[in-house]
Order: structure tokens, then sequence, then C-alpha cells
């Protein structure tokens, strides 16, 4: 391995000093990434070596001396060998991700470049790679789609120096919460050093979504995701961006929904598939925003973002931090209105009271199941917590 590893810092030098010189093989580095990128094993698992034979005994010679009786030879199936190759193999096919990047790919195809290995690297989740693989899969993705300087993306808006953040010039007059000018009116609210660590879209969520709803395994693990995602990158862009792609994801299920429903040739057994694949569905983004609250409430990475939309809503100036405050709320309370904990608990920790009274006055009794008391529970649990103390207080306060 020390020989292919100075082979491989060679080239990558070369490539750093030499960039443009590489550009016509860049096709030949994709394909070669892909493949092993790809690959559930890597090229290692799609091309094992032979099995090893090793020495039994300590006092073989390498000349085959000490060896008096057959026997003392046993067959290795060098699991450990192909696990720690398959590490360093992967390893290696990112870092070349970020170097190609960087030094060869010319500004003008960066995001398409960026597109080609988005999916095949966060599918790697379905296969439960060592977590060395998980960090470094996602310091990848943050810098591959990190918009090039002067790069027109989603959130040019805010990236512009000469972005205004005057009162009324800033606000928009759309009020629906998930448009991409309410998103960049809210993420507005990050300091311009912040700003720069956004990404040139959320190609990279939509993917993740994709991935949870087809395997919904992963949803155990996915609160972990969401807590390193938001070391990379600032916790606001993570959660606004999750937010829009579920938003989208709901929205596109829907229309499919309701296009398989009008459809003259669904049968009725088609009917009941239909029902049952959307309730999924609807479990699975009720299932993500969970995950979501969770992350928002109890990791340590989200603690700044937790401060910044307490009491976002009840004691709510006229400024424009304020509306900007606002207007993530009310992005990520329309995602979490598809769990009822999470909205509840979402919109006591915002003190919009009025509206957390209106989510526990409209849930319908046909809905009580064993599964919503548990919910309930988990409610009542987390109310319970030193977090919501300030809560606790406030009840106490005279009503002058």
């Amino acid at each position: 391995h020390s020989l292919a590893e100075q082979a491989n810092l060679c080239l990558q030098d070369a490539v750093r000093r030499d960039g443009h010189a590489f550009i016509p093989h860049l096709g030949g580095f994709i394909v070669a990434l892909r493949e092993e990128l790809d690959s559930p094993g890597g090229l290692i698992a799609r091309n094992p070596p032979s099995v090893e034979r090793r020495p039994y005994r300590m006092d073989v010679k390498p000349d085959g001396s000490g060896i008096e009786s057959t026997g003392w030879f046993r067959s290795s199936d060098g699991v450990e060998e192909r696990d720690k190759a398959l590490i360093l193999s992967r390893l290696c096919a990112l870092q070349w991700v970020v170097v190609l990047y960087e030094h060869v790919v010319p500004d003008s195809l960066k995001s398409e470049y960026a597109s080609e290995f988005i999916d095949c690297i966060i599918y790697q989740l379905v296969d439960q790679p060592p977590g060395i693989i998980i960090v470094k899969s996602f310091e990848v993705l943050a810098k591959i789609t990190n918009p090039a300087e002067g790069e027109v993306s989603l959130f040019s808006p805010i990236l512009s120096p000469e972005y205004d953040d005057s009162l009324d010039a800033a606000i928009p007059s759309n009020h629906n919460p998930m448009d991409d000018e309410n998103t960049n009116f809210a993420l507005g609210i990050l300091e311009p050093s912040r700003r720069k660590l956004l990404s040139r879209d959320r190609e990279v969520f939509a993917s993740i979504v994709d991935l949870h709803s087809k395997h919904q395994k992963l949803l155990l693990d996915l609160s972990k995701v969401i807590e390193l995602m938001c070391t990379l990158q600032p916790p606001e862009f993570v959660f606004v961006s999750f937010a829009n792609e579920l938003d989208n994801f709901v929205l596109e299920r829907m229309k499919k929904h309701k296009k398989v429903l009008e459809s003259p040739e669904t049968d009725t057994q088609g009917v009941k598939q239909e029902l049952a694949a959307f309730a999924k569905d609807l479990a699975f983004v009720s299932n993500f925003a969970q995950q979501l609250v969770i992350v928002f409430f109890a990791a340590p990475e989200t603690e700044d973002f937790r401060e910044l939309l307490k009491d976002s809503i009840g004691f709510k100036d006229d400024t424009i931090r304020d509306e900007r405050r606002s207007r993530l709320f009310h992005i990520l309370l329309h995602t979490f209105s598809h769990n009822i904990v999470a909205a509840v608990t979402f919109s006591l920790w915002g003190s919009a009271f009025l509206t957390a009274s209106t989510f526990l006055q409209h849930i319908d009794p046909i809905d009580v199941s064993l599964m919503f008391y548990l919910e309930l529970d988990q409610l009542i649990d987390l109310i319970e917590r030193p977090l919501f103390r300030h809560l606790h207080l406030r009840m106490l306060d005279c009503e002058d």
C-alpha cells in the first residue's frame, strides 16, 4: 500500500500543479471514479483478490525452511485486509473528486461535474459504510457543491456584494413560505462569511430525501447525518433546504396520487395499492420531520440556531432581523406540521401559542392510535426538560 499511496500523492501533486493540462482526460477520471463509488464494495469487491495463504507457524522462513510436516499453512479469507483496502480505496476516490474539482474542472463545468457524483456518493449510505467514509463523503459534497466566485446559483441574490439589507427592499411580498424568494430572504440572516458556505442548489438534500424514501430503514441514522451536515454548513441552511425538498417531495407525490386515482385505467386493486403507497410516503415525511426536530432540540451543533428562533413569533419586533427569524420559523413549521409532536413543540419554542393550540384542537379522533399516544408521551417528555424552563416560568407570570 505504501508504494501505491506514494504514487497517488505524486499524481495528485502533478494535477494540482498542472491542472489545465489534465482537462482532456477529465472524462476518463469521472468514469473511473464513478465506477469505484457506484460499486457496493468498490472495484475491490467486484474483482476480489485471490485467497491468500499464510504460514501457521511463526518460525517458517521465507525460503521455505522450517517446514517439517504438511498442514502448517492455513488459508486466510482476507476479510480484514479487504475491508481496510475498501476504506483506503473509497477515501482515495473521494479525495480525487475534490482535487479534480478544485484544480482541473473549469468554472463553467463545476455544477455539471458535481452532479455526476452527488447521487453515487450519497447512495453509499445504503451499504452502511464506516464512519470515516461517511464523514469524508459529506465533506466532499460540501466542497463540490459550493459555487465558485461569480457563479450563478440558487442563492446568488444573497451572495451578491450588492445585496440590499434595507427593510423595505428586502421583505418579499409573496407570503408563500416555501418559495425561493422567501428562502433567500430568511437565509439573509446569516453573516456574509457564513453565506459563502451555502451550496449552489439543493440537489444534495433532494438526493438524501429520495434515498431515505426508498430505504426507510436508514431513517434510524438520519439524525447523525443531519448533525454532520450542520458542522459543515450553517444549520439554518441545512434545515431550510430539507424543508423545501420535503415540500417538493410531498407535492410531487400528491400529483402522482391524483393522477393515478383519476386515471380510467386504474382498477380497484390499483387504487388500494396507491392508497397504501401514499400512506407510506406520508408516514415517511412525518418520520423525517421528527428526525429534524430531534436534531433541532438535542444536537449541540444547532444550539445557536435554537436560540435564534426562540420566541421568534411571540416576541417579534418590527426589525429586519425579527422578520427574517419569523420567515425561518414559518418555513420550518410548514415541514414540521407533518408531525404533531414536531409542530407543537416547535410552536411552543417560538412562542406561537395560538398555533400550538390550533394544532391540538384540530386533532381528528379517528387518528388517535397507540402511535399517537406514544408521540404525545414524547411531547410531554420534551416539554418537561430543562430546555423549556423558560416556558415553565412564563406560565407563572401574572396576566398583567
